[in-house]
């Protein structure tokens, strides 16, 4: 349920990111736009995070044993925001040179930082659950 979380929180966050790179960057609102950004990222999202992002995630932590150096997972998560913005750009652009847009990399922004958000929460969740359980006295019978 905590990786929901995390992944609802990456989202929203990545919606943010959005917004700001679009004001920073080009002085412009989503304006009308809003309801479309989100539905499409909400889409990339739910497709990418059990097929890409949790997969990629799970995989990291068995490579490395554990979850330690814990900076690894929010960057591999980072470098995994090309899955879903390569998803919104082939379907809006016919295909991937569409990643070459600028609308793209305002979707490339967004999934930066819910890479960001994911990988940390990701791992901080699972790093902290497997300490409680390794500070824990056993129970008697369980020598």
């Amino acid at each position: 349920m905590r990786l929901l979380w995390a992944g609802l929180a990456a989202w929203l966050a990545g919606l943010a990111a959005y917004e700001l790179l679009l004001r920073i960057v080009w002085k412009q609102t989503t304006g009308g736009d809003w309801a479309a950004v989100a539905f499409w990222s909400a889409i990339a999202w739910a497709l990418a995070a059990p097929l890409v992002y949790v997969p990629a995630l799970v995989f990291l932590r068995k490579l490395l044993g554990g979850y330690r150096p814990l900076v690894l997972f929010p960057l591999f998560a980072i470098l995994l925001g090309v899955a879903p913005t390569a998803l919104i750009a082939v379907r809006w652009g016919g295909t991937l040179g569409a990643l070459a847009t600028p609308e793209a990399a305002l979707f490339l922004g967004m999934f930066t930082v819910v890479g960001l958000v994911f990988g940390l929460g990701y791992a901080v969740r699972r790093d902290s659950a497997e300490r409680r359980s390794a500070d824990r006295l056993p129970e008697p019978g369980e020598c």
